[in-house]
């Protein structure tokens, strides 16, 4: 078995040359959830001082809207459309 950049070659048992790349260690849940949630955190303290209210609400409507047209991949022109 030799290594080879990013992983392993080895030969099987039918001598073909199998290359197994390199798994690389999941990060801790910690360093993944900590900084996502601060950063939620922030999104929704800034939300809250938006200078219009009921904007957000129409903004995740709206998201909400885009994101679930995405998926079936017609537009947002509204209900008749």
């Amino acid at each position: 078995m030799s290594v080879t950049g990013s992983g392993t070659s080895e030969i099987d048992d039918k001598e073909r040359r199998c290359f197994r790349p390199a798994v690389p260690l999941a990060p801790r849940s910690e360093d993944v959830l900590d900084p996502a949630m601060d950063a939620v955190r922030t999104f929704d303290r800034h939300l809250g001082h938006w200078p219009e209210p009921g904007v957000v609400g129409k903004l995740f409507a709206r998201l909400d809207t885009v994101h679930s047209s995405g998926a079936e991949g017609r537009l947002t022109a509204g209900a008749g459309a």
